[in-house]
């Protein structure tokens, strides 16, 4: 079954739609409602609608979709659904775009608005900053296959307000005023400040024969220092003399010294029991590689076989992975717990891994208390150049000797050069 698929603009007016909108994402992306993208229906953004702003969105939305499809009727009693939810808080949308699809839908939203009462806003669906770069960005959209149905890329930059009004000349005066009070109205009623809290840590059920997770984890490095180096901890000596793996009595010092330390700061900065639920995944799956990022910096993560990096062979910093200098700043009051940095141990699986890791958490820990986080994606340059080289049709060996041609400027110089390259090639 094809299950239809529209966009849809939410904006926070304050913390309670921050929260319902964090709830919202979240329930788009869970297995049971992801359907190729992230979605939700009506029902669960009517039950998470409080402190939330929506406008209808642009050509890809539920409202420009039914007035496409000749579905008129179907727009005013969709749009009048949202009202009934929204109230004021529900804006139709009109886009400042010289596309002739969108000039079309422009008059037809500005009708639905006069029939149904409902106040609309004017919007540059942005993709790109300046005028001048709209045919790099249809050139890399069409390549980049992410172009959906009925969408287009005409004055999608960001517009100041004379551009606005030049752009929908064919309204009156009155109206296109009255479009960008309305985007005033729209930003003064957002008023979110992001609340900054303190580390928010997961609780570890302490198992029976330990009186605290502080002498879990050190039962657990104790024997991290018997397996892997080969340390007697509680004699300062070497654990068993056949092993081959043999240190000096300064470097089991040097060892035990750092163990201590980290212990130390983990605990009173209170990150024991993350260090903890990371150690009860690590294992359970195939990883890819011995450690990334600062994670590699902890004697503790090594012997406890959560990386797989000797910190102290290797010259690696345990401040890299805590930032140790904030505890006397915490300790004198000069911060709170809210300012400390939380700790992140970056571990790498392969897809299938993945979601073994996955179905373990949801298991031990719950699902409602498992989340996937987004991220944001950069288009690097010498990446960026070869793909537009590809769509250019640039020769291979031309478009490899530019992008690496760039590895000596800064990012300021780099439209300029690519222009004059382009101009080269012919483009």
């Amino acid at each position: 079954m094809q299950y239809p698929h529209y966009h849809l603009v939410a904006l926070c007016k304050n913390d309670i739609g921050r929260i319902n909108l964090n709830k919202l994402i979240s329930i788009s992306e869970h297995p049971d409602n992801k359907y190729y993208r992230p979605r939700i229906d009506f029902e669960k953004l009517k039950q998470y609608s409080e402190g939330l702003i929506i406008l209808s969105a642009c050509l890809a939305g539920e409202i420009s979709k039914y007035i496409i499809e000749e579905q008129y009727d179907k727009s005013k009693e969709t749009a009048l659904k949202y009202k009934s939810v929204f109230g004021d808080d529900y804006y139709l949308e009109i886009q400042s775009r010289n596309d002739v699809t969108q000039i079309e839908m422009n008059k037809q939203i500005k009708k639905l608005s006069e029939e149904l009462n409902i106040d609309c806003v004017v919007t540059s669906d942005a993709h790109y900053i300046n005028k001048e770069n709209a045919k790099y960005q249809n050139k890399y959209a069409f390549y980049g296959a992410y172009k959906e149905g009925d969408e287009g890329y005409a004055d999608c930059y960001i517009q100041s307000e004379d551009e606005v009004k030049a752009n929908l000349d064919y309204f009156d005066v009155d109206f296109v005023s009255k479009l960008i009070k309305n985007n005033h109205a729209v930003s003064e009623k957002c008023n979110l400040e992001m609340p900054l809290s303190a580390p928010i840590m997961p609780h570890i059920d302490t198992p029976t024969e330990f009186s605290s997770n502080t002498d879990w984890l050190s039962d657990l490095c104790i024997r991290g220092f018997r397996d892997k180096l080969n340390i007697d901890y509680y004699k300062k000596d070497i654990h068993d003399k056949s092993r081959n793996l043999c240190l000096s009595k300064n470097e089991i010092e040097k060892y035990i010294e750092r163990y201590e330390y980290e212990l130390s700061s983990l605990d009173r900065m209170g990150f024991i029991d993350y260090i903890l639920l990371v150690y009860s995944y690590a294992n359970i799956a195939k990883r890819k590689g011995i450690a990334r990022g600062s994670g590699g910096g902890s004697l503790i993560c090594y012997i406890t076989d959560i990386t797989n990096i000797d910190p102290i062979e290797h010259g690696l910093y345990f401040e890299r992975f805590i930032d140790v200098g904030a505890l006397d700043l915490l300790e004198s009051g000069d911060i709170t717990v809210n300012e400390l940095k939380i700790p992140d141990i970056d571990l790498d699986f392969s897809s299938e891994s993945c979601s073994e890791v996955l179905k373990f958490l949801y298991n031990k820990y719950g699902e409602n208390n498992v989340a996937s986080i987004g991220k944001f994606g950069n288009n690097l340059t010498k990446g960026t150049i070869r793909d537009m080289c590809k769509v250019f049709d640039i020769d291979l060996a031309v478009a490899d000797k530019i992008a690496k041609s760039f590895e000596n400027y800064e990012i300021e110089e780099i439209d300029s050069i690519t222009k004059n390259c382009l101009s080269m090639c012919g483009n």
